[in-house]
């Protein structure tokens, strides 16, 4: 009985994983229970995935041990790939026992060398190509990305970033090494907040192309045309961005905004880029004022509820289609850098904005959004809108909204 049951319980993956990780792993075997080992795209897909498991070798051990119980062609070059990544003394012994199970099933290294010759060629070009990018209130989005053009060209780094407005998009491209390419991460890592984390590079490549058309094109320019060029080969038109393969969709989102505390989330926004415009809010403004100064006898809560829907109806207006999008789109990055920055609870946060934005039937009633409102209004008009931290005391000389807004009396 003692051996049927320590049988069994080699069935269980060893050693365990903690939650967010049994989750990536789970992603992880769903995307090559339907790749083709065949597609173009595997190889960087496979190289893509084996810089992102490096140092993880727990991680690794299991996904191993689990594609080796159902082995596939997929599963074993997943294999021969990332079995190099594991030398823990514990993790060792489970891919050891990983390999036995492959050859069991007729998966052997000279297969792994057969299967793998006819990409030799390409294998040097994945294995150089890599992408980083950071979110931040410093810059927005920086994109820096380093790709081998062929294997016998030097790489090429590219790199994009807002400056002081969406409208102005810097876009360079450069021969490089990729000891140069570590060494500009390393600086940049060094100097700000925000560090920079890896991704895909298809992913990088649908980065630049939004970030191009959200600055309203690209730069007509050699840097930008080449950078383009280099970049564009590797997306993969109609794969969602990279946070939908990390993180799962929020069954309520609706509920899960009303509860969100934004503050944290609002220290690491980019919210310079993000304030509406004072032309565009002056409508708004005004009619908030008359509504605050008119000499109509209006109960309190009364004109909290109609200063409720105008800025409502001042955010559906102002916020649909394009600004939607962008904003969901840049909640979506900020939760992949948290994400990858291993920040999850202030992942979780960012994520719920962009899924609010995305399958709310009232996704004007986004609190993020409310808060831009009021904070594009407190920046153009200081004098008229109030500080958001107020004394506390009864009498104190404002308004706050339910949605946010703070008025002086």
């Amino acid at each position: 009985m003692a051996r049927k049951q320590t049988a069994g319980s080699r069935k269980r993956p060893e050693p365990s994983l903690p939650p967010d990780e049994a989750a990536e792993l789970q992603i992880i075997l769903d995307r090559l229970s339907v790749q083709s080992p065949e597609g173009e795209s595997f190889s960087s897909w496979l190289q893509s995935l084996k810089r992102s498991l490096e140092g993880r070798e727990r991680l690794v051990a299991v996904l191993l041990e689990s594609l080796s119980r159902q082995p596939t062609e997929a599963g074993f070059r997943a294999f021969a790939e990332l079995k190099d990544l594991v030398s823990g003394k514990s993790c060792v012994k489970t891919v050891k026992q990983a390999g036995y199970r492959f050859s069991q099933k007729g998966y052997s290294p000279e297969m792994e060398g057969g299967e793998a010759e006819p990409v030799v060629l390409v294998a040097p070009e994945a294995r150089m190509s890599q992408a980083h990018m950071a979110v931040g209130p410093m810059g927005y989005l920086f994109l820096t990305a380093l790709i081998s053009p062929s294997p016998t060209s030097d790489p090429v780094c590219v790199s994009a970033y807002f400056e002081r407005r969406l409208t102005q998009l810097s876009v360079k491209s450069s021969s490089t090494t990729t000891r140069l390419y570590r060494d500009l991460i390393q600086r940049m890592n060094g100097l700000f907040r925000f560090p920079l984390c890896e991704i895909p590079v298809w992913h990088a490549a649908l980065l630049l192309r939004e970030m191009g058309q959200w600055a309203g094109g690209l730069a007509v320019t050699a840097d930008a045309r080449q950078a383009s060029q280099h970049l564009g080969s590797y997306e993969e038109p109609g794969r969602p961005a990279y946070v939908h393969e990390l993180m799962e969709a929020i069954e309520n989102p609706e509920a899960e905004m009303r509860d969100l505390d934004l503050e944290p989330l609002l220290e690491v926004i980019p919210l310079s880029y993000l304030i509406l415009g004072r032309e565009e809010l002056s409508p708004l403004a005004q009619r908030l004022r008359e509504l605050e100064s008119s000499v109509l006898v209006i109960p309190h809560e009364m004109k909290m509820d109609r200063m409720d829907a105008l800025v409502d109806s001042a955010i559906e207006e102002l916020c649909s289609g394009e600004r939607r999008e962008r904003v969901r789109r840049i909640f979506e990055e900020l939760a992949l850098w948290l994400r990858l920055s291993r920040q999850g609870d202030l992942a979780r946060d960012a994520w719920v904005v962009a899924q609010h934005l995305e399958s709310s039937a009232s996704w004007w009633k986004n609190r993020m959004l409310g808060q831009l409102v009021y904070m594009s209004l407190t920046q153009h008009w200081p004098d008229d809108f109030g500080p958001r931290e107020a004394p506390e005391e009864s009498s104190r000389p404002y308004h706050e909204t339910e949605s946010g807004l703070i008025l002086l009396k």
